[in-house]
């Protein structure tokens, strides 16, 4: 400060003060330095090892005309897309969110690509069990958040989906996979009186199974403590179907109810549905019900649980059928749970 007043005093022009400004900034920091190594870390210019400008996501990634790409008229739009290989057990749908660690050179590599070229956009690569190959409909996700570590700990990111991809053809193999994708919209009229009933069934399911699940804890509960637990469905009490074991973690309609929202918030799709004569506006929204086809696959604490839906509903082209697969699914639930309880 003294220095700043010694300057407006002898009246030294704006470029020359600012220049002087700069030494002692920089004799300040250096000073600092010596004392203060993390303050030191802050300041130090370090090496461009790797650089990314910036978090994009899947409608930059649309917008992105790659150099290469098939654009003949009449041909569905076909994308490059980078492959980070799953398990199916792994599989992500609307909303949901993955935590990884990268630290393999050549996912190292692929992620400089996928920041730099492809506007943080990367696919769920599912891996089958049977041949371990990939499935063809699979997660497009976006990277919204990442912390490069360096050194052995390389790089924490989170992926988010936010879309589905149709794999075709190989474009790269090494050091990582690239393949071309068309993107997969439902397609069609939505059906919009029909989806609204099976929504409400869905709801309706969801609620009915909270309820047997919450019979069948307490029912659990009290055997367990007595000592006439049977040993044939004691196998089940830590199953997620209908017990979870943990009081304080969210129970099945609270992940549902939070899978919608996140489906709605993560949606990056455009629909167009007018109101036809025989509609009313108390009918749920295309994005609505396309939010709750999504929520009926994730009421579990643990995809793996759902795995076999999960891939299927993935493929989806309809979305009165991605709700009615929804329905099924926990229909099933139920009848298992109905079935524990009556056991017990």
């Amino acid at each position: 400060m003294k220095y700043c007043k010694f300057n407006a005093r002898m009246k030294v022009s704006e470029t020359r003060a600012t220049v002087l400004c700069i030494i002692i900034m920089h004799y300040i920091i250096e000073t600092r330095c010596q004392t203060n190594s993390i303050f030191c870390t802050a300041f130090s210019p370090k090496p461009a090892k790797r650089f990314w400008t910036r978090i994009h996501g899947i409608n930059e990634w649309r917008d992105n005309v790659f150099s290469d790409i098939d654009i003949a008229p009449g041909k569905e739009l076909r994308k490059p897309i980078c492959i980070l290989p799953f398990g199916s057990e792994e599989s992500l749908l609307q909303g949901q969110t993955k935590e990884l660690q990268l630290y393999e050179d050549r996912f190292l590599k692929l992620f400089d690509k996928v920041m730099n070229e492809h506007e943080s956009v990367v696919a769920m690569g599912l891996m089958s069990e049977e041949d371990q190959g990939l499935y063809h409909a699979v997660p497009i996700c976006e990277v919204i958040d990442y912390n490069n570590m360096g050194g052995e700990l390389g790089i924490f990111l989170t992926i988010r989906c936010v879309g589905r991809a149709e794999l075709l053809d190989i474009r790269q193999d090494d050091p990582y996979l690239i393949l071309d994708c068309i993107e997969i919209v439902d397609e069609g009229s939505p059906k919009t009186n029909i989806s609204n009933v099976v929504a409400d069934d869905i709801e309706n399911m969801v609620k009915a199974l909270h309820d047997i699940e919450e019979r069948l804890s307490e029912r659990l509960e009290d055997q367990a403590k007595e000592g006439t637990l049977p040993e044939s469905i004691s196998v089940y009490q830590s199953s997620d179907d209908f017990y979870d074991g943990d009081d304080d973690g969210p129970n099945r309609l609270q992940r549902y109810s939070e899978a919608v929202q996140k489906a709605l918030d993560s949606d990056a799709q455009g629909y167009f549905s007018p109101i036809a004569d025989d509609e009313t506006q108390e009918n749920r929204s295309t994005q609505e019900l396309t939010a709750i086809s999504w929520a009926a696959f994730s009421t579990e604490s643990t995809n793996e649980l759902d795995d076999f839906y999960r891939v299927q509903a993935l493929a989806t082209r309809d979305l009165l059928d991605r709700l009615k697969l929804g329905l099924l699914l926990l229909n099933e639930k139920f009848k298992l749970v109905e079935n524990v309880l009556k056991m017990s």
